[in-house]
């Protein structure tokens, strides 16, 4: 019994949105593809970025920011080990930094935590990733249990909330960097407009004399 029949309904019916993207599987992540591109030559192999089995992004920018990353630490029977649990949260934590230094090189300036879901056997994880002062810290927001039996059924309204908060969450987070992303173009905007016109006429260099042409 695979992880994903309990915990992939939850988030289809709640982040269902037609403005977000819910991809489900091992997708490879944009922002960690473009920081093993830096430095790089660009005539060399392609690299794909990180691979998580949760991806939700935003298609109201041209360049698709990545909202939410969950990762899901194998299945139910057998339950996976605490080395992979942990693995699977180094993976989540190196994702979602990634995350934010793509938001940072986008919007510069921008001060705003980046989420991410950890999927353990019968638990729920919610973490969050901020940067201050140059590094980049993991918290843990949110814990609930996943119902295995109809004498746990009350679980569910537990996760419900927990699920609806993260949304509300991710959803400030989008309109944040939406806000930003205008303000960053009404500052060049207005840049461009305030720069004096340049009144240089350009050299024009006259075409040679071929032999033919003598």
């Amino acid at each position: 019994m695979h992880t994903y029949s309990n915990i992939l309904p939850y988030f289809v019916n709640i982040f269902d949105d037609d403005e977000w993207q819910l991809e489900c599987g091992k997708n490879s992540l944009v922002n960690s593809s473009e920081r093993r591109y830096l430095d790089r030559d660009p005539q060399s192999h392609a690299r794909i970025g990180q691979k998580c089995d949760l991806v939700i992004t935003s298609n109201k920018l041209c360049w698709f920011p990545e909202l939410l990353i969950g990762e899901v630490s194998g299945g139910i029977l057998p339950q996976c080990s605490a080395h992979k649990a942990w693995e699977d949260k180094i993976r989540l934590g190196i994702g979602l930094r990634d995350v934010l230094v793509r938001l940072e090189n986008e919007l510069p300036g921008i001060n705003q935590a980046v989420y991410g879901v950890q999927v353990v056997g019968y638990k729920l994880k919610v973490y969050a990733m901020v940067s201050r002062e140059g590094l980049f810290h993991l918290m843990l927001l949110y814990e609930c249990y996943l119902p295995a039996t109809l004498y746990e059924i009350y679980y569910i309204e537990n996760i419900w909330n927990v699920l609806n908060t993260l949304h509300s969450k991710v959803r400030l987070l989008e309109m944040n960097i939406l806000n930003l992303n205008r303000k960053k173009y009404n500052d060049r905007k207005r840049n461009l407009e305030n720069q004096p016109i340049a009144t240089v006429q350009p050299v024009v260099i006259g075409t040679p004399i071929t032999k033919k042409g003598r």
